[in-house]
């Protein structure tokens, strides 16, 4: 048995069971220190209720996640582009929505963080100054929202030249890819004098090389146009070709003017895109 010293000191209590055993010393600690034996005895309490209450907190977050997936329903907006409003560009054409589906009380769902922003997207966006018949835009709701009243709402807070043409819901896992896009060019009565011509000249190329040029790259890359066209056709006054696009992107319009021979500044506001095939679009 270890040695007792005088003075009554705390110290020496717990020296005396030093020869007792584990269990001896930690209930001579206990009697000597019972702070510390407080101290120690809370904390595996907290330990064991921490771990319970991370338990119940994941639990909570796998409920709140599961239903936060249910809530985030998805509408596709096919909507048409006319007049001056082509002029406007793709982010300008997202604040007109972000705005107008304020105003339309749309439920939107919102991104998380300092800057919290609408979650919508438009698929394809369109060239500056071109008209559009078939545009996409993609957004996501927090409550679940009937298409047409969505339609009904949206389509009251339009401006002159910005039709909402259709909604519909997309499931959470339906991403529409486009695949292939179709343009339509009006010609006045001398543009279109040789417009057959060149149409004809232009499919029987295996390929039309044109140089791309991009701001801070003098190089650029040279774009084979003629890989890119599906199918093109002239009639009296009007060019209509169907283009495809990818990933990896597709022919400018600019570009495929210039290679049949059409000066882009002069004709680019003339053209519109009258349809557009999307993968994973569910049909009407």
């Amino acid at each position: 048995m270890g040695r007792i010293l005088t003075g009554g000191s705390d110290w020496a209590i717990a020296a005396a069971g030093a020869g007792g055993g584990k269990a001896c010393r930690a209930t001579n600690v206990a009697r000597a220190f019972p702070r510390l034996a407080e101290s120690r005895q809370a904390r595996k309490t907290s330990s064991r209720a921490g771990a319970v209450y991370a338990s119940q907190d994941r639990e909570k977050l796998r409920r709140h996640e599961g239903s936060q997936a249910n809530l985030h329903k998805r509408l596709a907006i096919r909507y048409a582009v006319e007049g001056d409003l082509r002029f406007i560009s793709h982010h300008d054409t997202l604040r007109l929505f972000e705005r107008a589906l304020a105003r339309a009380d749309i439920p939107v769902r919102f991104s998380a963080g300092f800057n919290p922003r609408a979650r919508l997207s438009i698929v394809l966006p369109r060239p500056v100054g071109v008209a559009s018949t078939d545009e996409l835009l993609l957004i996501e709701l927090d409550q679940d929202l009937a298409p047409e009243t969505a339609q009904a709402r949206l389509s009251a807070q339009m401006p002159a030249g910005l039709t909402i043409r259709r909604v519909q819901p997309l499931d959470c896992g339906e991403r529409p890819r486009p695949s292939e896009a179709t343009y339509e060019l009006t010609l006045t009565a001398e543009g279109s004098a040789d417009l057959s011509t060149l149409v004809e000249k232009f499919l029987a190329q295996p390929g039309v090389l044109v140089q791309r040029v991009k701001p801070g790259d003098a190089r650029g890359k040279s774009v084979d146009v003629r890989a890119y066209v599906v199918s093109m056709q002239a009639r009296p006054g009007t060019l209509r070709w169907s283009q495809a696009v990818g990933q990896e992107g597709s022919v400018r319009i600019g570009e495929l003017l210039a290679a049949l021979g059409l000066d882009p500044a002069q004709h680019l506001h003339r053209v519109r895109r009258v349809a557009v095939r999307y993968d994973g679009l569910p049909a009407d």
